[in-house]
């Protein structure tokens, strides 16, 4: 890779004790409640990759120069599990629960997260008066 440029790859794993986890009780008139209550326990875990490209291989096009140009960003591509108690729930919230997945993925988590950036570098020329 040229000056400037970078790639990079990494793993991850975290375990976690008594995520926050949102869980559906019943209503008696009308749509179910979401109660906010702590799992049990959890993981998430997963691959990244980043970069960082510059376009100096397309040289000057006319008024544009290919070096003030670059591209970076990152996927993430990841898995989670977590495991609820439903009578640990009941006991938190007060209300009993529907929990018909008591381990499943975590609420909200994405099975994957693309970032791109497409940005340019403007060279400072500095002038000294003396």
């Amino acid at each position: 890779m040229e000056t400037g440029e970078s790639l990079s790859v990494g793993l991850f794993y975290k375990d976690m004790d008594m995520p926050i986890e949102s869980v559906q009780s019943p209503a008696q008139d009308g749509p179910s409640l979401i109660r906010i209550a702590n799992a049990e326990d959890g993981y998430v875990y997963g691959v990244e990759m980043e970069f960082l490209k510059d376009f100096t291989f397309l040289g000057d096009l006319g008024a544009i120069n290919g070096a003030d140009f670059y591209l970076s960003g990152n996927v993430t591509l990841s898995d989670s599990e977590i495991n609820i108690d439903t009578q640990n729930v009941v006991e938190q919230t007060g209300v009993s629960t529907s929990v018909t997945n008591p381990t499943r993925r975590m609420t909200g988590h994405s099975e994957y997260v693309l970032n791109f950036n497409l940005g340019g570098m403007h060279q400072m020329e500095t002038t000294v008066q003396r």
